[in-house]
């Protein structure tokens, strides 16, 4: 009689295969497998080299010594839930995108430098967890996520997050603490489910105009970003952690992020000013004395968004160049008093508020000198930019 031993340890029992009276393992009708805390070097052969486990749905592999999957991971079809936390994975093969019915993947406290593009194609996943890896960049393929809900990326080393990922509709947590993230894309807006998003510990610089406008978006914890000074307004009305921001001036950053920033400057205290850094979008400033008509640029972006918001036909964007059509499917900012887009030149007005018994700024856009004076019936706030006094010149001017 042949008598097979499969060298998997199924809790504390050694699964017994007889192939010569039942010809199949009574273990292997299981569909949950658990493999936690077994010391395991490599995944058992008897996974990815037969069809036995085929009908596995749920594979749990938690604190083991795993530094590679094989190639052969897509045998596992069926796989529903991938539990692969606490390994040494050092990368993910592409076969991985093979698991066409996998919904929850967790890679979390592993090696990880980056992730195979094959990722996008693991249409039914809900759930990536890659929290304390390595991970640089995550690959723009991400963006075919559709029914993603949840992404944890925190404890890695991303520098930007891919626009990409902002086409994932469905997404309503997204954790990127503790990376070095100098901004959140303005494409968050886009995000209508999104409920919480968590970017504590990072640099960023500063947050899209548009956060504070989606009617499910919660919460937002941005703590112990030392840059951060200045929120958008509407973001008052939302739950915000704001502990420990702001601890460094702008001039601490490298010149070329520096560069690309246009500020304004307010009264910080009786002795010493403060600059307030705008969207990275924003090129030029409405000053209120001698710049109080939109640039011929920003004219322009305006009326073509006015066309293009009210027809479908897409042909439109053929004349346009190619660097402004991401500017023009999402623009910079609403207007506070009357709505209208602004992409390039805004004219900002800064007021002074208290959030958890901190001192912030809240930062509104307005798209002329007309409503940005009347905005100032709208605030019930100490309003620090521009002074009465320079908004009173440009009314009389205009």
């Amino acid at each position: 009689m042949l008598i097979t031993l499969t060298f998997i340890a199924l809790g504390d029992v050694w699964m017994t295969s007889d192939t010569s009276t039942t010809g199949c393992n009574p273990y292997k009708r299981d569909k949950v497998l658990q493999l936690n805390y077994k010391g395991l070097q490599q995944l058992p052969t008897e996974l990815t080299e037969t069809e036995d486990f085929k009908h596995i749905t749920n594979l749990y592999l938690k604190r083991n010594c795993l530094t590679t999957l094989p190639e052969g991971i897509n045998m596992l079809q069926n796989l529903v839930v991938l539990y692969l936390h606490s390994n040494k994975l050092t990368a993910l093969p592409n076969t991985i995108g093979d698991l066409r019915n996998l919904e929850c993947l967790d890679v979390g406290s592993n090696c990880l430098t980056c992730l195979p593009e094959s990722i996008g194609t693991l249409a039914k996943l809900t759930s990536l967890k890659l929290a304390y890896n390595m991970v640089t960049h995550i690959p723009k393929s991400v963006g075919n996520l559709h029914q993603l809900v949840s992404l944890e990326a925190m404890n890695n080393r991303l520098k930007s997050l891919p626009l990409e990922l902002f086409n994932c509709r469905n997404l309503e947590v997204l954790s990127v603490d503790s990376n070095q993230l100098y901004s959140i894309p303005r494409q968050i807006c886009k995000l209508s489910r999104l409920k919480e998003i968590s970017a504590t510990g990072n640099n960023i610089i500063m947050l899209p105009q548009g956060m504070g406008t989606s009617e499910n978006l919660k919460s937002i914890f941005v703590d112990c970003n030392c840059y951060l000074t200045v929120l958008p307004i509407d973001l008052l009305k939302r739950q915000v952690g704001f502990y420990r921001c702001g601890s460094l001036p702008l001039s601490k950053l490298s010149d070329a992020i520096l560069s690309n920033i246009c500020c304004v400057t307010v009264k910080h205290t009786e002795t010493c000013s403060k600059a307030l850094p705008l969207p990275w979008e924003i090129r030029k400033v409405g000053n209120l004395t001698d710049s109080c008509v939109p640039t011929l640029l920003e004219l322009a972006l305006r009326c073509t968004h006015r066309v293009l918001v009210h027809t479908t036909d897409l042909s439109y964007l053929e004349e346009v160049p190619p660097m402004f059509v991401p500017l023009l499917s999402v623009p910079t900012a609403k207007c506070y008093k009357c709505q209208c887009s602004v992409f390039t030149m805004a004219f900002p007005m800064v007021f002074q508020s208290q959030l958890q018994g901190t001192s912030v700024y809240l930062l509104a856009l307005c798209c002329s000198v007309l409503c940005l004076r009347q905005c100032m019936f709208m605030v019930n706030l100490p309003l620090v930019y521009p002074t009465l006094e320079s908004l009173c010149l440009a009314v009389a001017i205009i």
